[in-house]
């Protein structure tokens, strides 16, 4: 984190996220990185305007991801990367929780197919998810001309359980994160 705090320009924060835009601005205070808070749909950058972009977690929330990709590409230098994380499409597939203070317990995958909007209840709160397969997300980079450069699944490692080996059990048991990264010729 700290080579990105020093080097960030700029933070786009979600519109809907003030924690986030609190969070990104002590996070920033003292660099020369700004955060603007935005409608991720209505991204835009100037040609070139930066060297790496990171997506943490939002671009399930978002309805049209080719524009928004496309305007990532505009945006990033010859060589520049994009780097994002989404909720794993067997997540975002099928909702089995009534509640989000239960620990999950069975992961069904259905309608996996079926993509577009799913109505979730995340944090006491009802959101809409958009629904993709991974095959989406790799054609929506692809489209945009990102040459892909990784794909994770980001297995959970056992160092970050303090121990629970019970817990560390149950999130081996299904993807929870899909990583994608991409480069701009």
């Amino acid at each position: 984190m700290r080579r990105i705090r020093v080097r960030c320009e700029m933070f786009a924060s979600d519109a809907n996220s003030i924690e986030m835009t609190r969070a990104a601005t002590t996070t920033l205070a003292g660099t020369s990185g700004r955060v603007e808070r935005m409608d991720i749909e209505q991204f835009s950058a100037p040609a070139h305007t930066f060297d790496l972009i990171i997506s943490r977690l939002a671009l399930h929330y978002v309805d049209d991801l080719d524009a928004v990709v496309s305007a990532c590409w505009r945006s990033l230098s010859p060589g520049g990367r994009l780097v994002i994380t989404v909720v794993h499409p067997v997540i975002t597939s099928h909702d089995a929780l009534r509640t989000t203070n239960e620990a999950r317990t069975n992961w069904v995958v259905d309608d996996y197919f079926h993509t577009g909007a799913r109505q979730r209840n995340w944090m006491d709160n009802t959101v809409t998810w958009y629904h993709r397969t991974i095959e989406d997300y790799i054609t929506a980079l692809t489209q945009a001309d990102f040459a892909i450069t990784s794909l994770r699944e980001c297995a959970p490692r056992h160092d970050r359980f303090d121990g629970d080996t019970a817990e560390f059990a149950r999130r081996q048991r299904v993807p929870l994160f899909l990583l994608l990264a991409g480069s701009r010729a």
